[in-house]
């Protein structure tokens, strides 16, 4: 471990990490997909949870974990808790039955929660669209969570100029729900997968990606595990913004931000760009918009700095 000045503290070095193990899934911006790939979208409700006298909203992120049940490979989605009519995110996967295997939250009193299973299953299929329905999410004894599956009814309607997908599949059920771009999107994927830079395979699997961040607290550097504890829940959205990146670019490096946790709140505020190797203003504004998201179980002001570190291997 480096030896750091008295107010700086060198928080989770991590392991490396391979996108295949689990992968970030990719969210869906209006491109074609290939064959072997359908997407998915899904309705989560938060409900029970006490609202702390920070703030009377549940900003962390929700995380799932599924397992691609004929490959073995875990994919990860990350998104906070919506019930509107349009998808937060739509989610690229690769076809197939899906285990849910883990969802976590962290509420606001800093607490980690987790929901595991062995039987729940989802279903994605080539070029459709399938919808997960609703899932009410609740606190459960000590640190767990509960999770009711629902079937809603699916109020999506198509947005982008060209339609990309076959139709409207349950992914609770594998029933069809109705037709969207019918055969015709079947053809059109098949002439403009791989021609086109917006096609690109999706994938990675091959990078391994390293994620590292420095915390700076300064004089309140005791707080700075429990901070750590959030980020470390909502880590699979900063490497998404990476990996999102090695999309279209190449390198490695740092990026940096300073940050103000307010008081009334405990959410992350007064975020400023304060440099680093990396310079790529989507990643920057990725970065950015995540950090945004953060809430804490704090009831101080705090300034801080963090610095996040990528490597490919």
């Amino acid at each position: 471990m480096l030896k750091l000045a008295k107010i700086t503290i060198l928080m989770c070095l991590l392991a490396p990490y391979s996108v295949a193990k689990p992968a970030p899934a990719v969210a869906w911006n209006g491109q074609y997909l290939g064959k072997g790939q359908g997407a998915v979208y899904v309705n989560l409700n938060l409900k029970g949870f006490k609202r702390s006298k920070r703030g009377k909203t549940l900003l962390n992120d929700i995380v799932i974990r599924l397992k691609h049940n004929s490959s073995g490979r875990y994919y990860v989605i990350s998104q906070q808790a919506s019930n509107k009519a349009q998808p937060q995110y739509m989610w690229i996967l690769p076809v197939g039955i899906y285990t849910v295997r883990r969802i976590t939250f962290i509420d606001n009193a800093g607490l980690r929660r987790v929901f595991q299973s062995q039987q729940k299953t989802i279903a994605v299929s080539s070029l459709n669209l399938s919808y997960l329905g609703l899932w009410d999410i609740s606190p459960g004894p000590k640190s767990r969570l509960k999770v009711n599956f629902k079937a809603n009814k699916s109020r999506y309607k198509h947005q982008f100029e060209h339609q990309t997908f076959v139709a409207l599949i349950d992914g609770l059920t594998g029933k069809e729900i109705r037709q969207l771009g019918g055969e015709e999107v079947r053809l059109q994927s098949q002439s403009n997968f791989g021609s086109q830079a917006e096609a690109r395979a999706v994938f990675t699997e091959q990078v391994n990606v390293a994620m590292y961040y420095k915390i700076d607290l300064g004089k309140y550097n005791q707080y700075a595990s429990s901070i750590a504890k959030t980020i470390q829940s909502q880590e699979v959205s900063f490497r998404k913004c990476y990996t999102d990146y090695l999309q279209t670019e190449t390198g490695q490096g740092s990026m940096g931000f300073r940050f103000i946790i307010e008081k009334s709140s405990g959410i992350m505020g007064g975020i400023k760009h304060i440099g680093g190797s990396l310079k790529d203003d989507k990643l920057q504004e990725c970065l950015y918009y995540n950090l945004g998201l953060m809430q804490f179980p704090l009831s101080r002001k705090i300034l801080g700095k963090i610095t996040f570190l990528f490597k490919t291997q």
